[in-house]
């Protein structure tokens, strides 16, 4: 392990109240280091409260457009280009990212030894982090003040008729959501590793190392499902998969009592 840094204050994770937090003790004159997987800002202006209203009202100017009669208008057919929409979408995520970044060199002194990091921390002592830096390297962070600011989890409620509505980009909400893990599963030896029994599985290795927290997998494999169930109602090919493979579990539980 890497010989510790000492800083006055340590933010972990750089969602509302952490950069808050991060902006505050570094005006206040405390060396300050924020540690931050990925999203500046924190999910709710990267991909979830801001970019969900983005698209929304691209959808409710849609519907007056759909409406244009009422008001008098004549126009021609309607048409929506789902990639536009997405772009304004990713345009307005990169502005406010940007305004995080902006805000961070204002509040920051690098002079004093003020740092913005990228990785994935973890407590190994007291008031101690070690720093899986996402560009390669390890650091180790000590602070007299650490602010926790891990956010929340991404989760489908049970509720009734959520599944037939669908859920909007749910792909990119995986990746989005648990791109660590996603990230992982690509050092597996095998390709089609399904993170159970198979050697040579990164995600099982990271389990037993306390690197990949098992509450969080389990979330991630949830969201799984609840993407299959989607994509298994307008998937033809996706259905016959499930078929399939229930069937060969049917077989070998049967195989399994005979013996």
């Amino acid at each position: 392990m890497n010989a510790p840094e000492n800083f006055d204050a340590l933010v972990l994770g750089g969602g509302t109240a952490g950069k808050l937090a991060a902006w505050t003790m570094a005006k206040e004159g405390r060396r300050t280091a924020v540690v931050d997987r990925k999203y500046i800002g924190g999910s709710c202006p990267n991909i979830a409260c801001l970019p969900s209203k983005n698209v929304i009202y691209s959808a409710k100017v849609a519907s007056l457009v759909g409406r244009q009669r009422e008001f008098g208008i004549e126009t021609g057919p309607i048409v929506i280009d789902m990639a536009g929409v997405y772009a304004r979408k990713r345009d307005m995520v990169d502005g406010i990212i940007q305004v995080h970044l902006d805000k961070y060199r204002e509040a920051l002194d690098k002079q004093r030894g003020d740092e913005l990091m990228f990785g994935e921390g973890t407590f190994v002592a007291p008031r101690t982090v070690h720093v899986r830096l996402r560009d390669g390297g390890e650091r180790t962070l000590t602070a007299e003040r650490v602010f926790v600011n891990l956010g929340s989890r991404a989760t489908t409620p049970d509720t009734p008729g959520l599944r037939e509505a669908q859920l909007w980009e749910g792909d990119e909400a995986l990746v989005n959501v648990f791109e660590d893990i996603e990230e992982l599963a690509l050092t597996c030896r095998f390709t089609d590793c399904a993170h159970a029994t198979e050697p040579g599985c990164a995600i099982k290795a990271a389990l037993e190392a306390g690197t990949l927290d098992a509450e969080r997998f389990r979330s991630y494999r949830k969201l799984q499902r609840e993407l299959r169930a989607v994509a298994a109602k307008t998937d033809a090919r996706i259905r016959l998969e499930e078929r399939k493979k229930w069937k060969q579990i049917s077989v070998a539980n049967k195989v399994r009592v005979r013996f």
